[in-house]
């Protein structure tokens, strides 16, 4: 029997997982491959999350592929714009983007037992056949966004850290962060050195420990008050104009009371807060 499809292997996903088994598989002789990404580029949650101070959480020299190692991280906790550089300089060096197809959705998957292939259906109404179907869809590329009663009546700007919109001003806006990791601790201290004339409040479930960092903003060498302060979740209301929160700030939320308020939502470890 005669087994046809589109391709030997499909990988589903463009983040380093992604990269990386296309790379193995080339070396490995696969060379038929097609890796299918979601987004309008590579580089996974370094291609989703462009939030103020994104960076890598662990050393940068311990966040690069064995064989294609460099030496020239800016610092050691890299800020995101450079993983994303990497990943398309594997991308370039490697021969992977001709064999790449962005903006497509892989909605479902078979394994067709009569004809031994699998069949992927996207989001365009496509249907692409493989041997092989390698998952590297990640788990930080699609934001969840909280249920809040009274979010959808909240007339301010709403955005999630996973899709910042780099387009809204902040300036002489109050505003609110919901969440807690570091996609919740790293914007903090970059809006809060650019505003020093308006609040910044953080909602968490939790309390962790929170220190100043030099390396986050080299402007917080003079030292801010960082008030950790838990908040119980009956009296989070972040999608009011008093939100009930932990202020870094020298001032108040009160003091401006009148300025507009912006809610930014992080990850939340698959729950809502």
């Amino acid at each position: 029997m005669t087994v046809t499809y589109d391709h030997e292997v499909v990988i589903v996903g463009g983040g380093f997982s992604g990269i990386g088994a296309a790379i193995g598989l080339d070396r490995a002789g696969f060379g038929d491959y097609l890796m299918i990404e979601e987004g309008d580029g590579v580089g996974g949650a370094w291609h989703w999350n462009t939030y103020p101070g994104v960076a890598v959480d662990i050393p940068s020299f311990s966040y690069q592929f064995s064989f294609e190692q460099r030496a020239t991280w800016s610092r050691v906790y890299a800020p995101g714009a450079e993983l994303k550089a990497y990943a398309e300089h594997c991308m370039d060096k490697y021969d992977v983007r001709r064999r790449t197809r962005l903006n497509t959705k892989v909605i479902g998957a078979r394994f067709d037992d009569e004809q031994h292939v699998w069949r992927l259906d996207t989001a365009d109404g496509d249907t692409i056949t493989a041997r092989y179907v390698v998952g590297a869809t990640g788990v930080l590329t699609q934001p969840k966004p909280p249920q809040i009663p009274g979010l959808e009546e909240f007339t301010g700007t709403v955005m999630h850290t996973a899709r910042w919109d780099h387009d809204v001003d902040l300036s002489g806006k109050r505003v609110a962060i919901v969440g807690i990791t570091c996609t919740a601790e790293a914007p903090v201290p970059m809006m809060t050195t650019r505003r020093p004339d308006r609040s910044t409040s953080w909602s968490q479930r939790a309390v962790c420990m929170t220190v100043p960092s030099k390396v986050s903003s080299p402007s917080m060498s003079g030292g801010l008050g960082w008030e950790k302060t838990p908040v119980a979740p009956t009296t989070n209301r972040a999608v009011t104009v008093r939100p009930s929160a932990v202020d870094i700030s020298h001032r108040s939320a009160s003091s401006s009371k009148a300025a507009p308020l912006i809610s930014v939502f992080s990850w939340m470890r698959g729950r809502s807060p």
